[in-house]
C-alpha cells in the first residue's frame, strides 16, 4: 500500500487544461481571414484553436456555402478549420458534402479539402471516398489517391473500394482495383496488403475480376494480382494479350501500361511479346513500348537480340532494333548485336539499327562509328520524305566521319520537301562546313519563320560553322542582333563573328551587353561557349572576363571553369594563371564535392579541349567522381584526346570501381573511332 502510494506521489500531475478562447478573439481571427496580411496567422490560430473554435460554426457554414466569399475569403481555409474543429461541426456536414462532387475533371483543392473535413467532421463515407475515386486532377488522374482523405483513413477506405469492387459503373470496378493495387503511388505498399481482411480478400476479389465483361476492368484485375500475388504474374499474359491485341477492347485500356503489369515476369513476357513485333501495324506500339520498359532484364535484352538476328519477318527485326536503342535503357549494352544488324538484308532493319547506334543514352552513350554512314546515305535516297529526313538530321548528330555523305546532302538541298532540303542543309554545315556552300541559301531561309515554325536556332550556328562561305548570311544575321530574344541575338551575333571576323567589334559588342544585362545561369553559360568559339576576334572582351572570374562568388562560381575556358581561346597568355587555378582546384576536389571543378569540366563536354592536360591529370584522382568526370570528357573531345589513351587503358583494367572500368572502356572506344562530336550538336 505504501508503495502504491509513493508511486501516486510520483505521478506526473495531469496537465491543466487549455485556457478558453474568448469569443471576441475568435470573431478578430475569422474576420482576419479576409485580410491578406493577417490571413496565414489568423489561419494558424484558428486551426490550433480546434473545437474551441465551435463558436464559429455557423459563420463559418455560412462562407463555405456563399459563393460571394469566393473573392474576399480564403474559403479553403475555412474549410479546413471546420475538419480541425472536428465531430463538434456536425452541422456544417451538409455544406461540406455540397462540394463534393463526383467526377471533377479539374478537381481543386478546395473538393479535396472539403472530403478530408467532412471525414474528420463525421467520418469517412462510402460516398465521399465514390466521388473522388472518379475524380481527376492536373496532378492525379484519381484524386483519391494521394489525399489527404486517404492517408487519414486507409483502412476504412480500403474497405470501401473492395465493395466498390462489385459496382455496376465498370469504370468504379477499374479504378477501385488500381488504387487499391497502389497504382500512381511510385513504389509505395499497396492498401491491399496493409491491412489483414483486405489482404486476404483482394487476391480471390482480383482473381474473380478477370473474368469481367469489362476489358478495362480485366487489365486492371491483371495489374491487381501482379501486384499482390507478384509470383503468379505469368499465368496473366493471356488474359493481358487478349485485351491488347484486340482492337477495338484496347481503347478501353488506358489506365494501366503492360509492363506495369508483367514487370514481375520479364522473360515469360518477352516471349509472348516479341512474337507480337511481326506487324508493321502503328496500333503495335504498346508492344515495343512494353519489351522497352523491360529491357533492364538481361534475359529480355537476349531474347531481343535474337530476333534481331534470326527472326525471319523483317518487321520483327526492325521492331527488335528499335527496341534495343530505346530511350530509357543502356543501348551500349546492345552495340554489337545492333552493328552486325547494319549488314541486314533488309534497309529498314538496316535503317532501324543505324537510328539505334546514335539515339544518345545520357552518360553511358556509344557514339556511332563510320559504320553507320553508308546505311544513312542509303536513308537519302529513299522514297519516303520521312525517312529522308530522318536520315539527314541523324548524319547532323554523326558529325564529320560522314563526310563521305556530302555529295548526296549536296543533292538532297533541291528535295521537293522543303523540310528535308532544311535538314540536309543542317547536315551539310556540320558533316563538311568546307563544302556547304551550297547550303547557304537554304540556310538564309530557315533564319525566318515559316508555317509557325522558327528554325533560327539551328540556321545561326549551322551559317557559323560554315563560315566565311557563308558571307551571304550576315545581313539577314545582323538584322537579328537587335531582335527581342536574347538567345536569337547571341546565337546571330556569334553566327556574324564567326562568318566575318572583321565585324567582330560590332557582334561582341552585342554579345557583352546580354552579358551585363540580367542574364541567368544558363544564358551565362551561353556566351561563354560562345566567346570560346568565336576566339581571338573577342579578345575587348578579356577584362571583363578576368575580372569576373576574381570576384564570382556563391552560383557564379559555377561558372569559373567556363570563364577559363572561354579566356584559353581568346588569349592564352592572360588564362594562364587560372589555368593553374583549375589544377590546384582539381587537385583538391573530393567525393562531397557536388559543384566542384571536375563537375563544371564535364559540364563543357568537348568545350573543355583547351583543358586536356589538366583532364588527364585528373585520371589520377584518388575520388571516383573526379575520374569519372575525366572520363566523360575525354569521351565527349574524342579522338583529340589520343594522349589520355595510355592512362585510359590503364583504368579500363585495373580501376577498383567496376562502371570506372566500364566508362573508360567507352572512352577508348569513342576516342579511337575517330568521330569528333562538337558542343553545338550537344542541344540537337
Amino acid at each position: 500500500m505504501t508503495a502504491l502510494l509513493l508511486l501516486a506521489l510520483c505521478a506526473p500531475a495531469d496537465p491543466p487544461p487549455a485556457p478558453e478562447i474568448a469569443p471576441e478573439q475568435l470573431t478578430t481571427w475569422l474576420r482576419d481571414l479576409g485580410d491578406f496580411d493577417k490571413r496565414t496567422a489568423a489561419h494558424e490560430n484558428l486551426m490550433k484553436a480546434g473545437p474551441k473554435a465551435k463558436l464559429l460554426i455557423p459563420e463559418l457554414i455560412q462562407i463555405v456555402r456563399n459563393e460571394k466569399y469566393r473573392a474576399s475569403t480564403d474559403r479553403r481555409s475555412v474549410i479546413q478549420i471546420l475538419g480541425a474543429i472536428g465531430p463538434d461541426a456536425k452541422d456544417a456536414a451538409p455544406a461540406l458534402a455540397a462540394l463534393i462532387k463526383p467526377g471533377w475533371v479539374n478537381c481543386s483543392p478546395i473538393e479535396e479539402d472539403a472530403a478530408t473535413a467532412l471525414a474528420r467532421v463525421d467520418g469517412p463515407k462510402p460516398e465521399t471516398t465514390r466521388a473522388l475515386l472518379l475524380s481527376s486532377s492536373k496532378a492525379s488522374p484519381i484524386v483519391l489517391v494521394g489525399s489527404s482523405y486517404l492517408n487519414e483513413h486507409p483502412e476504412a477506405v480500403a474497405g470501401h473500394l473492395l465493395a466498390f469492387c462489385g459496382d455496376k459503373d465498370p469504370v468504379v470496378r477499374q479504378k477501385s482495383v488500381l488504387v487499391l493495387a497502389g497504382a500512381h503511388t511510385w513504389g509505395a505498399v499497396p492498401l491491399a496488403l496493409r491491412f489483414d481482411g483486405v489482404k486476404r480478400a483482394a487476391p480471390a476479389l482480383f482473381e474473380k475480376m478477370l473474368a469481367d465483361e469489362n476489358p478495362g476492368v480485366r487489365l486492371a484485375a491483371a495489374y491487381g494480382r501482379a501486384r499482390v500475388v507478384p509470383e503468379q504474374t505469368a499465368r496473366l499474359i493471356p488474359v493481358v494479350l487478349e485485351v491488347m491485341c484486340d482492337a477495338e477492347l484496347r481503347p478501353q485500356t488506358t489506365s494501366v501500361r503492360v509492363d506495369e503489369i508483367l514487370r514481375a515476369a520479364p522473360d515469360e513476357a518477352a516471349r509472348a511479346l516479341i512474337p507480337l513485333l511481326n506487324s508493321a501495324d502503328p496500333n503495335r506500339r504498346w508492344v515495343a513500348d512494353a519489351l522497352e520498359s523491360l529491357l533492364d532484364s538481361q534475359s529480355v535484352r537476349t531474347q531481343l537480340e535474337t530476333a534481331l538476328k534470326d527472326a525471319k519477318n523483317a518487321h520483327t527485326r526492325e521492331a527488335a532494333a528499335a527496341v534495343l536503342g530505346g530511350r530509357y535503357y543502356k543501348n551500349a549494352l546492345s552495340v554489337p548485336a545492333l552493328e552486325r544488324a547494319l549488314a541486314d538484308p533488309e534497309f529498314s532493319v538496316r535503317f532501324a539499327a543505324a537510328q539505334a547506334l546514335i539515339k544518345p543514352n545520357d552518360e553511358e552513350r556509344i557514339l556511332p562509328s563510320a559504320a553507320v554512314v553508308p546505311v544513312l546515305i542509303e536513308g537519302l535516297k529513299q522514297y519516303d520524305g520521312a525517312i529522308r529526313w530522318t536520315a539527314a538530321r541523324s548524319l547532323q548528330v554523326v558529325g564529320t566521319i560522314a563526310r563521305s555523305a556530302a555529295p548526296e546532302l549536296k543533292r538532297v538541298l533541291g528535295d521537293r520537301k522543303l523540310e528535308v532540303a532544311r535538314e540536309a542543309a543542317f547536315a551539310l554545315a556540320h558533316v563538311a562546313p568546307t563544302e556547304a556552300a551550297d547550303a547557304v541559301p537554304v540556310l538564309i531561309r530557315a533564319l525566318t519563320v515559316e508555317n509557325g515554325r522558327d528554325y533560327f536556332y539551328w540556321a545561326a550556328p549551322a551559317l557559323g560553322e560554315i563560315g566565311p562561305l557563308a558571307k551571304a548570311a550576315v545581313p539577314a544575321l545582323s538584322e537579328r542582333l537587335k531582335d527581342k530574344d536574347l538567345h536569337k541575338r547571341l546565337a546571330a551575333a556569334e553566327a556574324v563573328v564567326r562568318i566575318d571576323p572583321a565585324q567582330a567589334d560590332k557582334a561582341v559588342e552585342v554579345i557583352m551587353a546580354i552579358w551585363k544585362g540580367e542574364s541567368g545561369p544558363s544564358m551565362r553559360d551561353r556566351i561563354l561557349e560562345s566567346l570560346a568559339r568565336i576566339g581571338s576576334p573577342a579578345k575587348s572582351t578579356v577584362p571583363v572576363l578576368l575580372e569576373y572570374f576574381s570576384k564570382a562568388t556563391g552560383r557564379e562560381s559555377q561558372h569559373q571553369v567556363g570563364t577559363v575556358v572561354a579566356l584559353m581561346s581568346i588569349d592564352p597568355k592572360a588564362a594562364e594563371p587560372l589555368v593553374e587555378w583549375v589544377r590546384e582546384q582539381v587537385a583538391k576536389t573530393t567525393e562531397d564535392d557536388s559543384n566542384s571543378v571536375a563537375e563544371q569540366i564535364r559540364d563543357l563536354g568537348a568545350g573543355a579541349k583547351p583543358l586536356l592536360g589538366e583532364v588527364i591529370a585528373m585520371l589520377g584522382s584518388k575520388a571516383p567522381q573526379v575520374r569519372r568526370c575525366a572520363i566523360l570528357t575525354l569521351r565527349d573531345i574524342g579522338p583529340d584526346a589520343k594522349d589520355a589513351l595510355p592512362r585510359l587503358k590503364e583504368l579500363a583494367e585495373k580501376d577498383g570501381v567496376p562502371v570506372i572500368r566500364r566508362m573508360a572502356a567507352i572512352a577508348i572506344e569513342r576516342i579511337e573511332i575517330k568521330c569528333p562530336r562538337t558542343k553545338s550538336l550537344n542541344s540537337l
